[in-house]
């Protein structure tokens, strides 16, 4: 009966860590996106934009994903370090998943980026519960 009860606390937890994950992950991509936009459509480098979006949205989700979705307070310098090796790995990958949706399938933009986006988040909010933010 414990268990099962600590279990559902968890579940909980678990629930209101993604709906927090979801709403600052919404902020952090229209601040990517808008970057990203803007950049592409006036100089029409497809990776420096997506780059470049992606670095703003990423210190914007940091903070608040240390402090609201995930209230971690412990090392934050290794948790940084740890963020910023995760976010640039799924900035690269973002841009090439992006590039190659454009080129290969001839995708509009926004609609690459958008497949890519949401893919990137799910993976992200995995490693930032169980490796980056793990309270040890």
């Amino acid at each position: 009966m414990i268990s099962l009860n600590s279990n559902k606390i968890v579940q909980k937890k678990t629930l209101k860590e993604i709906y927090r994950f979801i709403f600052v992950g919404i902020g952090s991509n229209i601040i990517n996106y808008l970057i990203y936009s803007f950049l592409y459509l006036f100089s029409g480098e497809i990776l420096i934009s997506s780059y470049f979006g992606y670095l703003c949205g990423m210190f914007f989700s940091y903070f608040l994903g240390r402090e609201w979705v995930f209230r971690f307070q412990s090392s934050r310098y290794k948790t940084l370090v740890k963020f910023i090796l995760l976010h640039l790995t799924s900035m690269f990958v973002m841009g090439e998943m992006i590039y190659l949706l454009i080129i290969t399938y001839d995708l509009i933009y926004y609609l690459a980026w958008f497949i890519s986006t949401t893919i990137i988040a799910f993976s992200n909010f995995l490693v930032l519960k169980y490796y980056v933010f793990i309270k040890t």
